[in-house]
């Protein structure tokens, strides 16, 4: 039960972001609760209390927050303290869809002149956003995260989708103010099939600015095409699918109808400590299911919240010295999609002893 709660938001430059705080009675005292986004993206979740402290503590953590908050230019939005307080309760239930998507595994450049060549594989840009699928059934509209878990979504997303007359699980992925659309999920039915039916269904452009649909080379000729433009750009990677697969949701255990390249080395690292004197935190990844291991520090930029101890966070990077560090790390944000299993050492692009960097 909420105690006391408030909705703040700032707009300045191109920043427009919410942030949610609150106080939460728990067996054994109370709980300083924190929610974040920028407008339409998912809310990162988090605690300022580490364990229940009294309500005295509480508030005293809570009016500190909220005045770090103000003075940098969050406002409130004029949400009662009631609505502000059912706001994050919804946004903290964890709702179970059931609905997954369909992950991808990783080949090397060994591999790409094949795909790219084969008829059998289509290609796409691979985005550098959070996986979201929208599940439409008659008027209700229920976004949700990699994990399968319903999460709250900007209004404008909800508004568009329910122009769409009928029920359908549209996959894509959140590049915050926008969602990259990739899938109109249809078991049984093959990819290019189900991509037809994504693009006439989102052909009108009423759903702009809000929802595009993914650009897709089907030819040898427009595939080389785009991988040559993706690299140039200095795009993430490149996704290849199989033209005749089915929606298969989870990642098979090596190989599977949908596959990607990374152009440049992305990685999901716990945050081990957080620097008291600079936005710096130090990275770590699991060598086994008990023991992490140092991987170097990482900036965080000032327009970034800090990330706290025990969060998940995705790094890219251009490769790992073994015992050593991440070279080059960039924070690209926390990941409350993922989980300890997605940070092991086996995923870390090593550095070969020649200068080149393998995979």
């Amino acid at each position: 039960m909420s105690k006391e709660a408030i909705t703040l938001y700032c707009r300045e430059g191109g920043s427009d972001k919410v942030y949610n705080a609150s106080i939460e009675e728990v067996p054994g005292g109370y709980e300083v609760h924190f929610s974040y986004a920028r407008r339409g993206s998912s809310l990162t979740l988090g605690k300022k209390t580490s364990s229940p402290v009294s309500l005295v503590a509480a508030e005293k953590i809570y009016n500190k927050l909220v005045s770090e908050k103000t003075s940098k230019g969050y406002k409130e939005t004029g949400i009662s303290t009631g609505m502000a307080s059912s706001l994050l309760s919804n946004s903290l239930q964890v709702i179970d869809s059931g609905v997954r998507p369909q992950l991808l595994n990783e080949v090397d450049e060994n591999a790409v002149e094949h795909l790219l060549q084969c008829d059998h594989w289509c290609a796409q840009e691979k985005f550098d956003g959070r996986r979201r699928m929208f599940i439409k059934t008659g008027m209700e509209i229920t976004a949700t995260n990699r994990k399968g878990l319903a999460i709250p979504t900007d209004a404008k997303f909800i508004n568009h989708l329910k122009k769409i007359s009928m029920d359908c699980i549209l996959d894509g992925e959140d590049m915050g103010g926008y969602v990259m659309l990739f899938d109109v999920l249809d078991s049984g039915v093959p990819y290019q099939t189900r991509y037809t039916a994504l693009h006439t269904l989102f052909s009108t452009g009423i759903f702009e600015p809000e929802f595009k649909v993914v650009e897709t080379a089907w030819t040898t000729e427009e595939k080389r095409a785009l991988y040559e433009r993706l690299k140039r750009d200095n795009a993430e990677g490149i996704v290849f699918k199989k033209v005749d697969s089915l929606y298969m949701p989870g990642r098979p255990n090596s190989g599977g109808d949908q596959l990607k390249f990374k152009f440049c080395a992305t990685a999901t690292c716990y945050v081990e400590s957080v620097s008291p004197v600079k936005r710096s935190v130090a990275l770590s990844v699991y060598f086994d299911e008990n023991t992490r291991i140092t991987v170097g520090n990482c900036t965080v930029y000032p327009n970034m919240e800090i990330p706290k101890i025990g969060e998940l966070v995705e790094v890219r990077y251009l490769y790992y010295f073994e015992g050593g560090s991440l070279f080059q790390p960039v924070l690209l944000g926390t990941r409350d999609d993922l989980d300890i299993s997605d940070c092991k050492l086996s995923q870390l692009k090593r550095k070969r002893e020649d200068g080149q960097a393998e995979g």
